[in-house]
């Protein structure tokens, strides 16, 4: 009786072994699935490329002010020279703790390379199949499932396009308070083309990309010396700048071209 006991308790281990193997296994079907359906979905790098061609005004990361680029990066993404096109570390802590613990604060700030796969995936929307997979736009997986489209495409964007091009398409791409791409910017705030800009007007552009104020910065000389103070402080702290350039710059004050 015992040995019979023995062996049922036995064979129920292996049952649900195999049966856990089995869910396992289909868990990683349906996931690869997933995975490949929302790659096939992703626009060709060629069509990101094409993002600048519909711009009359736009120009070529090497006529981009140094300075520029790193108060850009210095603001949205400090380690944007390094990383290949995801923050790892910030996308575990928004996935663990917003998606799955439910704390709605946390929010993940996008690299540079992940905002510009933002503005392509806008611009081709999303695979009507891919609609249709994860239940419609009302699903409530579509914000996890864009995020992922995101970061999917900033990679693939790394391997293809290389970081001068990313940013290039940005900068070109990008409102600031209003003005679409740098040269637009740089010529309405301060009648200059980009590479004759100062490094304090650098920074100042950089800062209408950021700007949470609600004020428009080239009608509030304060209020663009605080946050170009600040833009300078991020700089500062990611090692683009030291201390005595920080107050060089800072005590440059800004005349817009009004």
């Amino acid at each position: 009786m015992m040995k019979v006991f023995k062996e049922s308790k036995v064979y129920s281990l292996f049952a649900a072994l195999f049966w856990l193997s089995v869910g396992l296994a289909f868990c990683i079907m349906a996931f690869t699935g997933v995975l490949v359906k929302i790659y096939t979905g992703l626009p060709e790098t060629d069509l990101i490329k094409a993002m600048d061609s519909d711009k009359i005004l736009s120009v070529e990361y090497r006529d981009m002010p140094d300075f520029f680029v790193k108060s850009v990066a210095a603001n949205f993404d400090p380690c944007y020279f390094t990383h290949k096109g995801i923050d790892f570390q910030g996308l575990y802590k928004y996935v663990s703790e917003n998606l799955l613990l439910g704390n709605k604060n946390i929010e993940y700030t996008p690299t540079i390379t992940e905002r510009v796969a933002r503005m392509a995936l806008e611009k081709v929307g999303q695979p009507e199949k891919l609609k249709s997979f994860f239940g419609g736009e009302s699903s409530f997986f579509q914000e996890y499932i864009e995020r992922l489209r995101e970061s999917m495409l900033a990679f693939k964007m790394e391997l293809k396009l290389g970081k001068g091009k990313i940013f290039e398409i940005y900068a070109n791409n990008s409102e600031f308070e209003g003005k679409k791409g740098i040269i637009e910017a740089a010529t309405a705030y301060f009648n200059k083309r980009p590479v004759e800009l100062t490094s304090s007007e650098c920074a100042i552009l950089s800062s209408m990309l950021k700007n949470d104020t609600k004020k428009e910065l080239n009608k509030n000389a304060e209020t663009a010396q605080k946050i170009k103070k600040q833009t300078l402080y991020n700089m500062k702290k990611a090692g683009f700048i030291n201390e005595t350039e920080f107050n060089e710059i800072n005590c440059d004050n800004v005349k817009f071209n009004y």
